[in-house]
């Protein structure tokens, strides 16, 4: 049995060797299956972080890429893109510059492998730059015409914003106001008031940086020394004649004052002797800058910005015009004045949150219209925020409660007109109602005070919760009462002046409401 199994297999490999030497029939090899190619499986970026210190840098960053075996793919083509544009881009190269402060994420891809890495741009402090305000010239214990300015920039000589600037004077005696200033729009920059007489020396500091800006300072009468002392110019008024001189001090007066810069606004000239005069045909503002020369042939010059404000304010007899708060250096309003005994009733008509009152508004002769009526201005007043102005030419019909008014405001211009010489007078107050009603009782303690829906500017029907209010004061006009919240009580001062002011026009406002 065993014998017949050997023959078996003897058979079967002679049979396999004859058919390698030709001897029969061969069979093709069987098909071989193609490789697939590797693809992309991961993908890293490296560096993971980093930190750009300056605008317009750069960090190179790499995709290391990896099959699915594990085995680098050197060659593999890697797309790169920037989270915020704003804060930095990246190059086909991976290649990332920043362009802003912020924090970004740059991606990278290869085939379905992604990868990233976090950028922040975070400007530093390397330099202070000086941009204007250094080497002026002017008279002692003055405030210099044009400001010590500086920008803080980074590395790569960019401006950087709220950068704290601190500004001393070391050598001089005078100061610096403010003495720390944050840095808008990439600049900083301060009043500087010269010491006496002799070289003066201002430094700028921040962080590690600082600058150094120089200064001379004169006494009044050098014949050496020429300055220009006129720091700003008011506002013209369009339709008005103007008439502004330029002052100087120092040097060998006369000084012959010329334009250099720029153009005043049309109808306007600047005279030989430093008078801006003519009459503004326009709004048109302007700048331009000025050069006094003195006998010696000593030089001092200034530039200027002159704003044309609107004319006079065209009311008729018995209309109103509400005017908003100007800002500092604004135009404020003008109103015309026929004659010394005109007038103008002005209101406060709108005021700030809580009890505040401003200064009173006063008028001042600007000059006169070509027509020859005496015009006046009201200069900016009150806070940025703060009550509006109402005018109101007044008129009546005789017999009126109105034109007993205008009686007594007529009494008032004439009073005014015989004792000018005399001194400042109060006004006369308005004319009292006269009344022969029995004064009412005093009011009760207490009010229940019912509120609108809270937030709403229609619904002002749906009652709200009750809120119980107590009395602080009152009059035969008025009564005051208040929600008693102890950390902040009504004043008593701002109670008696509304309790005073109805006291005397309580009558008239109730009867014109």
């Amino acid at each position: 049995m065993i014998r017949h199994r050997i023959l078996l297999r003897l058979s079967a490999v002679l049979a396999a060797a004859a058919a390698g030497c030709g001897d029969g029939p061969t069979d093709p090899p069987p098909p071989t299956r193609p490789t697939d190619p590797p693809s992309p499986a991961t993908l890293v970026v490296s560096p993971a972080t980093a930190a750009l210190h300056a605008l317009r840098s750069t960090v190179q960053l790499t995709a290391e890429v990896r099959d699915d075996m594990g085995n680098l793919m050197p060659g593999a083509n890697v797309g790169w893109t920037s989270g915020d544009n704003s804060v930095a881009t990246v190059d086909t190269t991976g290649l990332v510059t920043a362009t802003g402060g912020g924090l970004t994420v740059i991606e990278a891809e290869a085939g379905v492998a992604r990868g990233h890495a976090q950028v922040l741009v975070e400007q530093v402090l390397a330099s202070l730059e000086k941009t204007e305000g250094d080497g002026q010239r002017a008279l002692e214990w003055s405030a210099l015409p044009v400001r010590p300015t500086v920008r803080p920039l980074d590395a790569n000589g960019h401006p950087i914003d709220g950068t704290s600037v601190a500004f001393r004077v070391t050598e001089g005696g005078g100061g610096a106001a403010p003495g720390i200033v944050t840095a808008e729009e990439g600049r900083a920059g301060t009043v500087w008031t010269l010491g006496a007489a002799g070289p003066q020396v201002l430094v700028a500091e921040a962080g590690n940086a600082s600058v150094e800006f120089t200064a001379s300072a004169f006494a009044v009468g050098d014949p050496d020394f020429l300055a220009i002392t006129t720091a700003h110019l008011s506002p013209a008024y369009e339709s008005f004649t103007q008439a502004d001189t330029i002052e100087a001090v120092g040097g060998r007066p006369p000084y012959t004052w010329e334009l250099m810069a720029g153009a005043l606004p049309p109808g306007l000239s600047l005279t030989t002797d430093g008078v801006i005069q003519g009459t503004p045909r326009s709004r048109e503002g302007s700048g331009f800058s000025v050069r006094a020369t003195d006998t010696a042939g000593n030089e001092a010059t200034a530039a200027f910005q002159l704003a044309v404000c609107a004319p006079p304010l065209p009311l008729e007899v018995g209309e109103v015009h509400i005017a908003n708060p100007a800002p500092p250096g604004g135009c404020g309003f003008s109103v015309r004045a026929e004659s010394a005994g005109s007038y103008y009733r002005v209101t406060l008509v709108g005021t700030t949150a809580g009890f505040e009152f401003v200064e009173p508004i006063r008028f001042r002769v600007r000059g006169e219209l070509p027509e020859g009526a005496v015009a006046s201005r009201s200069p900016a007043f009150g806070p940025a925020v703060g009550p509006d102005v109402r005018l109101r030419p007044s008129s009546a019909a005789p017999g009126t409660r109105e034109d007993d008014h205008l009686r007594v405001r007529r009494e008032e211009a004439r009073l005014l007109a015989g004792l000018a010489l005399e001194g400042r007078l109060r006004a006369l107050p308005d004319l009292g109602a006269a009344t022969t009603s029995t004064p009412p009782g005093p009011p009760p303690e207490t009010w229940e005070f019912r509120l609108g829906s809270p937030g709403t500017v229609t619904d002002n029907c749906t009652v709200a919760t009750p809120t119980t209010t107590v009395l602080q004061g009152y009059n035969d006009h008025l009564a005051i009462y208040a929600e008693p919240i102890p950390d902040s009580p009504l004043e008593a001062a701002n109670i008696d002046i509304l309790l005073h002011h109805y006291e005397l026009y309580g009558a008239e406002v109730i009867e014109s409401w």
